[in-house]
C-alpha cells in the first residue's frame, strides 16, 4: 500500500522522524513542481508519495546528460526548446 500525503502532511512527516531535517514545505514543494517528485493531483492537492521522497533524497537526482552542466561565467548557447519563434 503506499503512503500517499498532500504536500503538508509529507513534510510534516519527516519533520516527525527528522525534527532537524533542513526539507522545508516550499522546497519539497519546489521539487514536486519541478517534476523531480512525482505526484498526483486531486482539484487543488498535490499527493506524493512517502517513498519517493524518500528515495529521491536518498539517491538524489541525477543532472540530464542531454544538457552541459552550466559554468559561471561563460556564454551558453540557448537550446532550441527555449526559442521563441
Amino acid at each position: 500500500m503506499t503512503r500517499m500525503r498532500t504536500l503538508r502532511e509529507a513534510i510534516d512527516h519527516i519533520k516527525a522522524v527528522d525534527p532537524d531535517t533542513a526539507l522545508t514545505y516550499h522546497a519539497l514543494r519546489e521539487l514536486v513542481l519541478s517534476g523531480n517528485i512525482p505526484h498526483l493531483s486531486i482539484g487543488k492537492k498535490r499527493l506524493v508519495n512517502l517513498d519517493e521522497i524518500e528515495r529521491h533524497l536518498t539517491e538524489g537526482s541525477v543532472a540530464s546528460p542531454t544538457e552541459p552542466e552550466a559554468k559561471h561565467g561563460e556564454i551558453r548557447q540557448i537550446p532550441e526548446r527555449l526559442k521563441a519563434g
